[in-house]
């Protein structure tokens, strides 16, 4: 009997999910490129996005980044010399419900003074935008909208001297079977505003509490086993 829970307890452990290779592709822009990714600029932006060599100066407002000491050769960047709009994101696919890991590394560099996010990401309506979004949205939602918001990672501006250095974000989040995308976005009318992107993850699957107790109790009765079977012996 003893043998039987020993067996069950070890396929419960190794049933459990194993962290998964990254759902999103090209997601360190090693590429040199943003393949894999869609880029999105508003109509009537002055400036531009892409991937640029890591520690490079924004495109277009010419000011200086820090260089990612983990971002490889590059990294994405958005610039510009007046009112703009940009986003970036890449859809991914869940087959079943389960809870996935997203990280990032991010840093966004605000030069006009206040944040405003009132007017959402449309920087041509009037009211003062100024700030970046990182968020999870329904791979159906439309560039630029937030109605679709499914859960926000960032909004808003680095708070340090620019240029700020790049930070390092994970979040774990539990979501039904069903196709998602990871944006990156920012929208500006007030002066430069640049927003930087590199490593980003989504996958891996979680496990839930009761696979780690399952685990637990695995290794638990293969231990119990093995002294009994020293008890006998010594017997």
């Amino acid at each position: 009997m003893l043998r039987k829970l020993v067996i069950t307890g070890i396929i419960g452990a190794c049933a459990m999910p194993a962290m998964a290779a990254n759902l999103l592709t090209n997601g360190d822009f090693e590429s040199g490129s943003v393949a894999g990714w869609t880029q999105t600029i508003a109509g009537n932006s002055s400036g531009t996005s892409g991937v640029y060599a890591n520690g490079a100066n924004a495109p277009f407002s010419g000011l200086s980044t820090t260089v990612n000491a983990n971002g490889g050769n590059f990294v994405y960047l958005t610039g510009q010399n007046g009112p703009g709009a940009y986003e970036l994101r890449q859809a991914f696919t869940l087959a079943s419900a389960q809870t996935v890991t997203i990280k990032f590394d991010h840093f966004a560099n605000n030069y006009g003074g206040a944040v405003f996010s009132g007017n959402g990401l449309d920087p041509f309506a009037g009211p003062p935008v100024q700030f970046a979004l990182v968020d999870l949205i329904a791979a159906s939602t439309g560039a630029f909208d937030t109605a679709g918001q499914i859960q926000s990672f960032y909004s808003g501006a680095d708070g340090g001297t620019n240029p700020n250095p790049w930070t390092s974000y994970s979040f774990n989040v539990s979501l039904a079977a069903g196709s998602y995308a990871i944006r990156f976005a920012q929208a500006d009318n007030q002066l430069f505003f640049t927003q930087g992107v590199d490593n980003v993850f989504v996958g891996g699957a979680v496990p839930e509490p009761a696979s780690w107790a399952m685990l637990i109790a695995g290794f638990g009765l293969v231990g119990a086993a093995a002294r009994r079977r020293r008890a006998v012996v010594a017997a």
